[in-house]
């Protein structure tokens, strides 16, 4: 199966303030994509730490789903 990874870094407000992450981790299968995971995480530093960060966690979960099957 294919592993998806899409992940948002988003520019920051009230709801989402700078450093707010959102992964999904989803597999496809012969009838579709099907969702594994979805995390929001608040990751702290400058834009370069968080980018680090939330490579780190995005390759964790692709590993953890390799992992599981």
């Amino acid at each position: 199966p294919t592993i998806v990874n899409p992940a948002a870094i988003c520019q920051g407000d009230v709801a989402n303030p700078v450093g707010t992450v959102w992964f999904a981790w989803a597999v496809r299968t012969p009838q579709g994509i099907e969702v594994m995971q979805t995390a929001r995480h608040d990751f702290h530093g400058q834009r370069e730490q968080i980018r680090r960060s939330a490579v780190a966690t995005a390759l964790g979960g692709v590993l953890a789903s390799l992992a599981s099957d």
